[in-house]
């Protein structure tokens, strides 16, 4: 699973364009490159962050799934 099918992913990516389209339009010329600047930074990091915990929460569920497989494998080994 991609983070771009994500639903939150998807909204997340309207707001960072709507933002990004009214800092080059509504903000005055010498606030586009101070509070601009910043401010278009922290909206880069919002898909960073979604992107790793995404793949944070895979990690996990895999690092669960894998002993418990384990276990039923050696168990079933030791049935026959």
């Amino acid at each position: 699973m991609s983070y771009r099918e994500l639903e939150v992913y998807k909204t997340a990516h309207m707001l960072i364009l709507d933002i990004h389209k009214m800092i080059l339009t509504k903000l005055p010329r010498f606030e586009m490159f101070e509070e601009g600047t910043q401010i278009r930074k922290r909206l880069s990091k919002i898909i960073y962050q979604l992107n790793k915990n995404l793949h944070l929460h895979v990690f996990l569920c895999l690092l669960i799934e894998y002993p418990a497989s384990r276990i039923e494998d050696r168990e079933s080994s030791n049935s026959i």
